[in-house]
């Protein structure tokens, strides 16, 4: 499905942000976080380019396509919440909004959420590399509910997004 330099570029870059959007999320590190906001414009232009290269494709059924630009979809809505996340680092007075379990689920995202990514640009999305991950986005989604922080409610986002990424890939696979 996905096998197309555009859209290989656009999850590559996704995949980056949300790690560097995570990670900065955790440290507090408004530095990284700006990194993010910097490259949202970029993942923008990649997305409208994937979803220009799959609608272009008139051998494939319609229907595929549509599965397939919902892939895309699916991740642009996980780049913009890791846009927000960013834009809610740089905005924090403190740094209290990350308490330690919020922190761990911010490390175990990162991890859960780039492995995903990897396993759809590589066509398989339940794939061995991707085993647990959809326990730890539930995991996280759960806990986001509690948070009783901006932060966490955007984690909580994320692992949702990356959840129907996940369910959306498996059906255009």
């Amino acid at each position: 499905m996905l096998k197309f330099a555009d859209v290989d570029a656009f999850i590559r870059t996704t995949s980056a942000a949300l790690t560097v959007g995570l990670t900065a999320a955790e440290r507090a590190d408004a530095v990284m976080a700006a990194d993010v906001l910097a490259s949202s414009a970029a993942r923008s232009q990649l997305a409208a380019a994937a979803r220009r290269v799959l609608q272009d494709r008139a051998w494939v059924p319609l229907p595929k396509i549509a599965d397939e630009v919902r892939v895309v979809d699916d991740i642009e809505h996980v780049s913009r919440l890791v846009d927000e996340l960013a834009g809610l680092v740089i905005g924090a007075a403190d740094t209290a909004q990350v308490n330690p379990p919020l922190a761990d689920d911010l490390r175990r995202l990162r991890d859960a959420g780039a492995r995903r990514l990897r396993a759809i640009q590589d066509g398989c999305v339940y794939a061995a590399s991707g085993a647990g991950c959809t326990a730890v986005f539930f995991d996280v989604m759960d806990h986001a509910v509690g948070a009783g922080t901006d932060v966490g409610v955007v984690t909580g986002q994320i692992a949702g997004a990356l959840l129907q990424t996940t369910r959306h890939a498996a059906v255009a696979a």
